[in-house]
């Protein structure tokens, strides 16, 4: 694929995204992220290719470590507790692997290339990650409409993953 292509380039001549060319070049869970997101107009600026790491929009070494340092310490929590706690320990481990987001599931067999599909195998709805197996699966759902208090309901579906 060219990496020099811009965003713009994506579009057909009615100005709406090329699906044919995003269905032939890109995995369908990226398509349908692309799809979501409204086209571009001549009021959103240039489509210059740029480094979300800094102000400026140029790469640097220190931006980059800054920008992992910030992410590989977003998962807070008590873990302490979590460890001192008198359960079983495979309750523990599950617990702090779904926090870190590193429970095995279809979407990630998936992306290790092994030909497994990404979709849940409940639902067959969606890609089935950490957050829809925990989550946002309709069975799942269900089970979470009769244990979060009704009141807490509206921002337990709405947070995300971290929240």
């Amino acid at each position: 694929m060219d990496t020099t292509i811009s965003v713009r380039d994506v579009l057909n001549t009615s100005g709406d995204w090329n699906l044919n060319f995003l269905m032939d070049n890109l995995p369908v869970d990226i398509v349908n992220q692309i799809l979501a997101l409204p086209t571009p107009s001549d009021f959103d600026g240039p489509d210059i290719v740029g480094w979300g790491g800094t102000n400026t929009l140029q790469f640097t070494v220190q931006s980059a470590y800054n920008l992992q340092q910030a992410t590989s310490l977003a998962v807070g929590g008590d873990w302490k507790t979590l460890w001192n706690w008198k359960g079983p320990h495979r309750i523990q481990t599950f617990i702090w692997l779904a926090a870190h987001g590193r429970i095995l599931t279809n979407y990630h067999r998936s992306k290790w290339g092994v030909g497994i599909s990404p979709t849940c195998p409940w639902c067959a709805r969606e890609d089935e990650t950490v957050i829809h197996v925990l989550r946002d699966c309709m069975h799942t759902t269900q089970v979470w409409l009769r244990l979060v208090p009704s009141n807490d309901i509206t921002n337990f579906f709405t947070f995300d993953f971290k929240e």
